[in-house]
């Protein structure tokens, strides 16, 4: 019997130095090797250091991002541990967990409770740093009350009082607030909550500010998470980690994932929230699409940030589109042309596929209806690497539309018929004056000549293509107004010597303010200057002391005009789709502005919105 104590003793002894080890690489950060050190615990015999090693192996798999493998390692220590000591460190592994997957309530739910079990004062202190952190991520009040209803710990309550008066401030409830911290015990307050509660207490004594709660979906992973990421730094004025508040606006973030059934689930469980005053969809034109028919019929607004071929708005009275469809871009630009610039003579070269035909059709309808003639009308397919034919047929139509030569109709009051009735000889032989014959004009002189009947060519492209088009168009000699879309605004090109001098009066439609964007360098591409003006007019529409009566889905459809730093937005034509396009005209190296469409009107000047 004392050999075989020995011998227990003695692996005892062997498993506490293996699990002392594993403690140790976990602490230094080295998780995998942490994770091998624990996995060969639980292959012989752990004893009585089994729950340690599994509340060690959740840990190491949650510090790893392994997720599914941690939540199943999780279950397993819930099950058969339910009593464990470890079982604060299990809740608040799934904490951290829960954080990395943007679930911000199920994350301060699993940290409280961390914090009702929790013995050691530094894991308390820890605990709470934590708990602080999440309440910048707006845990809402329902989660606030079911834990209240559940946790005994009055230190746990003064916690969660505290998080109930931060959720009732954000929702311009300054009395509840007041009442919630009536009700928090100022010497259970720990260090990390000193300054927020000093905070709620001067805050609750002033009146409520207007105040909503708008969630953005959008693609913090996945195929889209680059333009994602910089869209919602923009919005918010923070990091994408999660919701921001810019102002008097909280908002929730919820990560699509790029995926389309993801943001389904997302939309449809934040349509039915009542805090929530309006959804921001997604940047792709597919999980718009999805976004729009998940939100049913609720009116909540559906806010679409992104460019999209269709109009979305005429398919949902939620939806607002924050950028014009390109029916409406090709309607606005012939608008441009016949009626602003009223000419007469016009030209369409275009993508031959549905992002071409969408423009070139629409310009090309409403150049009809305005009586306007569009004498040629050209496709290129893929890449425009070579537009050789399609510049030859202009030329070609060009020429047709020289006026013939007209002949002398008379001579010393007679006409040239009267005469040939007099004489039978020829004017040439009466005069002796040899007839002068035209020459022909070959391929290379005709290329010589610049042609002027053509007097505005519609040539949209598709983004990255402006370099193909911008270095052949000069070569054909057309003296014609090219009017364009969005991709052509590109003033690195546009400022070549070899292409910026071929195209001053080029005039571009698009929703930016200015032609040569410096704003925010360094961020992803656009994504996060439409964010940064989006954020601008959202709050610029819950403060509005006039429409304090409205809803905000009536305050967004009575938008007339807003002017943010890069990007322009009107719903003055009341089709909630913005219309708001700006005409840049590009001459000299620079960009000058010719006006902002509002409706069927352009309007030169426009100030900031109030």
């Amino acid at each position: 019997m004392s050999i075989l104590a020995g011998q227990s003793w003695f692996a005892e002894k062997m498993t506490s130095r293996q699990l002392d080890n594993a403690v140790s690489q976990y602490n230094k950060g080295r998780y995998a090797v942490c994770e091998a050190a624990v996995n060969k615990i639980l292959m012989g015999e752990p004893g009585e250091f089994e729950s340690a090693a599994r509340m060690l192996l959740v840990k190491s798999l949650v510090a790893q991002d392994r997720r599914e493998e941690a939540k199943e390692a999780g279950r397993k220590f819930l099950s058969e541990f339910p009593s464990s000591d470890y079982l604060s460190d299990v809740y608040w592994a799934f904490g951290d967990l829960f954080i990395n997957e943007r679930s911000f309530y199920s994350a301060f739910r699993y940290y409280i409770m961390a914090r009702s079990h929790a013995s050691a004062e530094r894991s308390i202190q820890e605990l709470d740093i934590r708990i602080v952190k999440t309440l910048q991520l707006k845990p809402g009040l329902d989660v606030i009350h079911e834990l209240l209803s559940t946790q005994s710990d009055l230190q746990t309550r003064t916690v969660l009082f505290l998080s109930k008066a931060a959720a009732e401030l954000r929702l311009a409830r300054p009395d509840d607030a007041a009442l919630s911290l009536a009700k928090v015990e100022p010497h259970l307050v720990s260090d990390p909550f000193l300054e927020l509660y000093e905070n709620l207490l001067l805050a609750s004594y002033r009146p409520g500010l207007t105040q909503a709660t708008i969630a953005i979906v959008a693609p913090l992973s996945g195929a889209y998470e680059e333009d994602g990421k910089a869209f919602v730094m923009g919005i918010t004025g923070m990091d994408s980690e999660g919701a921001g508040e810019n102002g008097n606006i909280s908002y929730v973030i919820v990560d699509n994932r790029s995926d389309g059934f993801t943001t389904v689930k997302a939309i449809q469980e934040l349509a039915a929230r009542p805090d929530i005053a309006a959804i921001i969809g997604t940047l792709s034109e597919e999980n718009s699409l999805l976004a729009m028919t998940a939100l049913g019929r609720s009116r909540k607004p559906l806010i679409i940030p992104g460019q999209m071929e269709k109009n979305l708005a005429a398919m949902s009275s939620s939806v607002f589109q924050m950028q014009a469809d390109l029916s409406m871009q090709g309607r606005r630009a012939a608008l441009y042309a016949g009626k602003i610039l009223e000419m007469d003579s016009l030209a369409v070269l275009a993508p031959a596929d549905d992002y071409g035909k969408a423009l070139a059709d629409a310009f090309v309808q409403s150049a009809d209806a305005m009586g306007k003639t569009v004498v040629a009308m050209e496709w290129y397919s893929g890449t425009p690497s070579d537009l050789n034919q399609q510049f030859n047929k202009f030329r070609k139509t060009a020429f047709s539309l020289l006026p013939v030569e007209e002949e002398v109709s008379d001579v010393f009051g007679l006409s040239i018929d009267s005469l040939d009735m007099l004489f039978d000889e020829g004017v040439e032989d009466v005069f002796g004056i040899e007839e002068e014959k035209p020459e022909k004009m070959s391929a290379s002189d005709s290329a010589d000549i610049v042609l002027s009947t053509i007097q505005a060519i519609y040539i949209p492209i598709h983004p990255g293509h402006l370099e193909f088009v911008a270095n052949q168009f000069p070569v054909f000699n057309l003296d014609t107004k090219v009017i364009a879309n969005d991709p052509w605004l590109d003033y690195d090109i546009l400022s070549r010597k070899n292409i910026g001098p071929h195209f001053n009066g080029l005039s571009i439609l698009t929703h930016r303010i200015h032609g040569r964007n410096d704003f925010e360098r360094g961020k992803s591409s656009h994504a996060f200057a439409l964010g940064h003006d989006l954020g601008l007019l959202l709050q610029a529409l819950v403060i509005n002391n006039s429409s304090e009566d409205k809803s905000f889905y009536d305050r967004l459809f009575e938008l007339e005009q807003f002017r943010g730093d890069d990007s322009f937005f009107s719903f003055a034509d009341g089709n909630r789709i913005n219309s708001g396009l700006h005409v840049l005209e590009y001459a000299d190296r620079s960009f000058q502005s010719k006006g902002f469409f509002l409706g069927d009107s352009l309007h030169l000047g426009l100030n900031e919105a109030p």
